[in-house]
């Protein structure tokens, strides 16, 4: 690393850990050469920033790639930046950024497969997921003790969502997976105490349910890398293995799309055989609350678009309406087992 940059790597190493990276993969290739050996993963972080500052760090995902293609061409790699959309911090991330960083992160691919599965900043309270109907409410306990008090759309340039959205715009043609690197923990306070040496504690189960719900359908693949012991410490309460296992039938709601007809697609996880509630306002400004059965579920809507697999349907049918441009809808579901979705839902017309 640089000396002067503690985060940079030094590229007058770069030709003496070129040697290094081609030895290494030799030896994988003689004495770890099995099918489990997806890939191999850059452990080098950035920020997902254009920045000129961060061109060091692709000069060595470039290398590296360049050496997987030589000597481990059947094989893939995962590259993991992160969002920083903190309004107050003078290195944030904006969205624009966002989806042009996607693009110089991949074009470093070269020969090799490569998944950027994206940290989403909200286990260390430099991302915020939150809908646009959100905006106003005040961060929770977690983020406040990173950012300080205020709204969520005052304390973070702009959702979760937003970034993935233009991500996926970004990473468009370039060959390259995106992928959402679930960041499953909270910034630590007196509420959720891991161990006394972290700066990061237990998360919820909501809180983790808003994480997934940010990511939309953008995403090819979600992932929740390294941070097992969050998954495993008591914090204050059962352990958060222990409550997804108890909550694994909740509905995840990750899009929608509100039909000219009247017909609402929501898109999502857990979604089958329940009732879909839709609160909308129509063009003649008039307020909406109304609660239908689910119907045309479709357990494989994401493998037949070529999106997250495990991404299925279901059909809310409003009936003849119309949605006012500008309004937020909100959606609930509650499916087959009696489950609702404990995070909020909403879009805008």
């Amino acid at each position: 690393m640089s000396t002067s940059t503690t985060y940079l790597p030094d590229l007058s190493y770069l030709a003496t850990l070129s040697v290094f990276t081609a030895r290494f993969l030799i030896y994988q290739g003689k004495v770890n050469n099995v099918p489990g050996l997806a890939g191999f993963y850059h452990h080098t972080e950035m920020p997902l920033s254009d920045g000129a500052v961060w061109d060091s760090v692709l000069t060595l995902y470039r290398m590296q790639n360049a050496r997987i293609a030589q000597y481990q061409p059947s094989r893939s790699a995962v590259v993991s930046p992160y969002i920083d959309s903190r309004s107050d911090f003078g290195g944030h991330v904006t969205v624009d950024q966002a989806r042009n960083a996607i693009a110089n992160i991949a074009e470093t691919a070269g020969d090799v497969h490569l998944s950027i599965a994206v940290q989403d900043g909200m286990g260390t309270g430099k991302g915020g997921s939150f809908f646009g109907s959100e905006s106003g409410n005040n961060v929770d306990q977690y983020a406040a003790s990173i950012v300080g008090s205020g709204s969520w759309g005052s304390k973070y340039l702009a959702p979760t969502r937003d970034y993935f959205w233009a991500m996926a715009e970004g990473i468009e043609g370039t060959g390259a997976d995106l992928w959402a690197n679930l960041e499953g923990m909270a910034p630590a306070t007196s509420q959720n105490p891991c161990d006394s040496g972290s700066t990061r504690g237990q998360s919820t189960k909501a809180r983790l349910d808003e994480q997934l719900q940010q990511f939309g359908n953008s995403p090819v693949k979600v992932i929740s890398f390294m941070w097992d012991p969050y998954f495993t410490c008591a914090g204050t309460g059962l352990p958060m293995i222990d409550r997804l296992k108890s909550g694994s039938a909740t509905p995840i709601i990750t899009d929608s799309i509100f039909n000219g007809n009247g017909d609402v697609l929501v898109t999502g996880q857990n979604l089958s055989g329940g009732t879909v509630q839709v609160k909308w306002v129509d063009d003649s400004g008039t307020a909406f609350d109304k609660t239908v059965t689910a119907t045309n579920y479709n357990p494989t809507y994401g493998e037949e678009l070529g999106i997250n697999p495990l991404l299925e349907s279901v059909t809310a049918k409003l009936g003849s309406t119309s949605l006012k441009s500008g309004k937020n809808y909100f959606i609930d579901v509650k499916n087959g087992y009696g489950q609702k979705n404990d995070a909020l839902y909403s879009d805008r017309g």
